[in-house]
């Protein structure tokens, strides 16, 4: 299995809709009779959080201030994708 790890471009960030945003959520933290708890809620979501749009924006506008992004890459899909500061 090769994956391939490149700076992500500004023009290809579309390209996160490749990317399998679900998880599954066992536990969360909720006010229970003005408690903060640690509940049981067993979810499946599955977007991205805020959806799709919401990441997409935030991912255009951390590339436009100068941050690298990089995209893991495995045959020619996008799998996941990261951001740092530049060096």
């Amino acid at each position: 299995m090769e994956v391939l790890y490149r700076t992500l471009e500004l023009d290809e960030c579309d390209r996160i809709r490749e990317v399998d945003a679900s998880q599954y959520i066992g536990r969360a933290w909720r006010n229970v009779d003005g408690y903060r708890q640690l509940v049981e809620i067993n979810y499946q979501d599955t977007d991205f959080p805020n959806g799709f749009e919401d990441h997409l924006s935030n991912l255009k506008n951390t590339i436009r201030s100068g941050r690298i992004v990089l995209g893991a890459f495995f045959k020619e899909r996008l799998h996941s994708f990261l951001f740092c500061d530049r060096l």
